[in-house]
């Protein structure tokens, strides 16, 4: 492969591709790869559920950098071209906990999208909020705990990323819900 031969084509703007495409390198014989003007920001999901039974949210204590030894709702990247942002949602959640829960549970809170959100590159996240009577979790993939926090505790806890404007915005949801209960319904038939 390291012999391979690639040739790089500039794109005649005839071909109709998107303007951000500017280049595309072929392998001899083979599928082009694109190259675009625009950088790509990383695209991740966040799940903030809570265990009715327990009255909590589930928290992630990270094991690696950025933000190692900080507690966060599970959550991660998507795999681009394999899944959307619900089922990446799902599979970080189980990844990482081992908890499930169906899409059709996952109510959209926000998008978060700051550049310097995350140290690493460019990330945005879409925050998800689920409600179960009764879930087990465990620490797994870069977890290396989990705790349950009650909502009185969650204020006072320092969490990674910008977590907390997702857990603001889900405080929001919440009280919306409790003095408007059908709010969801209502939202969803609009």
């Amino acid at each position: 492969m390291a012999d391979e031969a690639f040739h790089l084509e500039r794109i005649d703007p005839a071909e109709g591709l998107p303007r951000a495409v500017l280049y595309r390198l072929r392998r001899a014989g083979g599928a082009p790869l694109y190259c675009y003007e625009f950088l790509h920001p990383a695209l991740a999901a966040t799940v903030a559920l809570f265990d009715r039974e327990r009255e909590a949210f589930l928290l992630a204590l990270r094991e690696r950098a950025p933000y190692a030894g900080c507690y966060c709702f599970p959550g991660g990247f998507i795999q681009a071209g394999r899944e959307d942002i619900y089922e990446a949602a799902a599979r970080e959640l189980r990844e990482e906990t081992g908890a499930r829960v169906a899409r059709e549970r996952l109510q959209l809170v926000d998008i978060r999208s700051r550049p310097d959100r995350d140290p690493r590159d460019h990330v945005i996240d879409v925050g998800f909020y689920a409600e179960v009577d009764r879930v087990e979790a465990e620490a797994l993939d870069e977890t290396s705990a989990i705790r349950w926090a009650k909502a009185e505790e969650m204020d006072s806890l320092p969490l990674a990323f910008d977590h907390a404007e997702l857990w603001a915005h889900v405080k929001r949801m919440r009280l919306r819900r409790e003095d408007y209960p059908d709010f969801q319904r209502d939202l969803e038939n609009l």
